[in-house]
This record gives C-alpha cells, sequence and structure tokens, in this order.
C-alpha cells in the first residue's frame, strides 16, 4: 500500500511539472509574440485625408518630399504606429539606417520595424507588416512611383528580403519592442520638442554679409517663416546640378537649419539641412566675389544696372538691403569705398 501511494505522489509531482512547463511554454509564446497580436499591419494605402501622412506633421510632406516617396511614406507609417512623432532622419532612405540613433537596430525582421536598403544611385526604406510561414510582408512607396504597394520576402533574409538585387540590405529600425510597447530610449519624440536638441546651423553668417549655398533638390518648399507649419510661397527646384542661393539669415529648430533667401522680391524660408552646401560668405557689394570690395565692384555694378529692370534683385548688387538693385545700390556701395 505505501509503494502504491508513493507512486501515485510521484505521478502528481510528475503531473504538475509537465503543467507548470506547459504553462511556462505558453507564456514565452504568448510574449515572442505580443507584437504581432497586438499590431494592426496596414495592407492599403492611407486616405488622402490621413494626417500622418498627408499634412504637416509630416517632415518630407510639409519640405515637398510627400508620397510617393519611400522615406514620406514610412516616416508616416512610423507616426501612425507610435501614435507620437518618430525620431527618425530628415534624409534620404539609404542613410536611414545609418542616422537613426533613438531606436535599437537588428538584422531580424519584426512587425512594425523599418526595412533599410542601400543603393549606389538610390535606397529604399519599407515597414514590416507581417510576418507568416516564413515570409515577410512590407508596406512600401516609391519616389516618383507607387503610392503604395506590398511586397514580400524570405523572413530569413536569403532573398535579400525582396529588395532590389542592385540594393543592399542593411537591417531593421525596430520601432516596437518585443511586447509590442514604442521602441527606443523615449518611445518617441513629442510634438511639443521639448526634449529635442535644435540641430547645428551650416555655418555664421557676419554682419553685413550673404552666405551663399548651393542647393541640389527636386523640389523645395519656399516658407513664409522658418517652420514646416508655415505656409509655402512657393517651391524651388534646381535638378542635380544645384543652383546657388544668397542667405542673409540662419536660424534653427529642431529639425532643420533655415536660411532666409530673396524670393521674387519677398523673404523666404528654406530648410537647409539636408540639400544644401555652404560656398562661403560674402559682403554686400563684393559682386565679383573676391573677397573684398574695390573700384572693381562698382564697375560691374554700373555696367549690370543698364541691362536689369529697375526692381530686379540681384542679391549681393543690393547694398542699401531695400530688397531691388537699382542706380541707389551704386551710390551706396560707393559711399563704402570711398571711406575704406
Amino acid at each position: 500500500m505505501r509503494g502504491v501511494q508513493v507512486t501515485r505522489k510521484k505521478r502528481i509531482a510528475s503531473l504538475i511539472a509537465a503543467l507548470i512547463i506547459a504553462i511556462m511554454s505558453t507564456m514565452v509564446f504568448i510574449s515572442a509574440n505580443a507584437a504581432s497580436d497586438t499590431y494592426v499591419p496596414r495592407l492599403t494605402a492611407p486616405s488622402s485625408d490621413n494626417g500622418y501622412y498627408f499634412s504637416n506633421k509630416n517632415i518630407f510632406y510639409s519640405s515637398g518630399y510627400g508620397m510617393p516617396n519611400c522615406t514620406a511614406y514610412a516616416y508616416g507609417r512610423a507616426y501612425e504606429i507610435l501614435g507620437s512623432k518618430p525620431s527618425l532622419p530628415g534624409y534620404d532612405a539609404r542613410r536611414w539606417y545609418e542616422l537613426t540613433t533613438a531606436y535599437e537596430k537588428g538584422q531580424e525582421p519584426r512587425v512594425g520595424a523599418i526595412a533599410c536598403w542601400w543603393g549606389e544611385s538610390s535606397g529604399h526604406v519599407a515597414v514590416v507588416e507581417k510576418i507568416e510561414d516564413g515570409v515577410v510582408t512590407f508596406s512600401n512607396s516609391s519616389w516618383s512611383g507607387t503610392m503604395f504597394y506590398l511586397t514580400t520576402g524570405k523572413a530569413d533574409g536569403s532573398n535579400n528580403f525582396g529588395g532590389n538585387s542592385s540594393w543592399t540590405f542593411q537591417g531593421f529600425i525596430y520601432l516596437l519592442d518585443d511586447d509590442g510597447s514604442s521602441g527606443g530610449s523615449s518611445g518617441g519624440a513629442t510634438d511639443s520638442g521639448n526634449n529635442e536638441t535644435p540641430v547645428d546651423p551650416i555655418g555664421v553668417i557676419g554682419e553685413n554679409q550673404l552666405m551663399r549655398v548651393n542647393i541640389k533638390v527636386n523640389s523645395l518648399a519656399v516658407r513664409s517663416n522658418p517652420s514646416t507649419d508655415a505656409s509655402a510661397i512657393g517651391y524651388i527646384s534646381t535638378g542635380s546640378q544645384g543652383k546657388d542661393y544668397f542667405v542673409s539669415e540662419l536660424c534653427t529648430d529642431t529639425k532643420y537649419c533655415w536660411g532666409k533667401i530673396n524670393y521674387g522680391g519677398r523673404e523666404g524660408w528654406i530648410a537647409l539641412s539636408t540639400w544644401a552646401t555652404n560656398e562661403g560668405c560674402y559682403t554686400y557689394g563684393d559682386v565679383d566675389m573676391d573677397g573684398s570690395l574695390t573700384i572693381l565692384d562698382s564697375t560691374k555694378m554700373q555696367r549690370s544696372i543698364a541691362r536689369l529692370d529697375n526692381g530686379e534683385t540681384t542679391d549681393l548688387y543690393d547694398c542699401d538691403k531695400d530688397g531691388d538693385f537699382d542706380i541707389a545700390d551704386c551710390v551706396a556701395l560707393q559711399k563704402i569705398l570711398a571711406v575704406s
């Protein structure tokens, strides 16, 4: 009888141990798949009134680089996933993986993660929406191409995660933790910007000087004030060759270094941080840009005024800083030369 009781006790103990193991295994499974269970995939295009993609909340949209564009889409999708402003770079896709520091990164796909590819002439970013049966589903947009589309790739990365064969896969940016909560050290930046640090200016403009910058961009908004929330008064397009503009004032916020330019006789502001190169600063009146004011500048101004309609602006020629170029600027330069 005693042997039977011992045997029963052993069986009960074995059953309890097996039950504990089963419960623990289930908990591990649930934990590993929590993000998948709570995550809502986007498998259709966002509507045109979705502010995460089509409003000034989206830094690419507000800068004239809205969808169709992979970075504009990925930024908007990240905003939608997190529910707060994402800490992602305002650069082209090739540099996202390199420049993102607010979130963990790695080589394994997770739902809600941003996949990054680098290419010699172009890159791409896409968002992981589903991982099922060894297949990853990505949501995408393409620059000047398709507004929204889905792609798939093998979860082990053996086919470059479905990316173009000319691209090199860099890795995933994990917006969410394994439990489906917001990733990153601060869970994403806030709209208020109180916890963000202003960006560095691209240089310093001295007194009575203008900074010459070379802009290379397909379409850049010129805004009424140095803010992505300000209205656009126009757009400039320079192409790959670039074009020089003269900046009279700089200011920074948590997104960009802004430069004030003359835009068709109006003051306007453009974001300089990502597509502008500082070509040096020049004093008003130094129209030959040799670094000094001489009689040669005055002669060039007098010759030029005969070819220009009154009121046309040429930046360095505007010695009296009234917004246009006329005979008064020649007089102003001559006065400067007379006392120098």
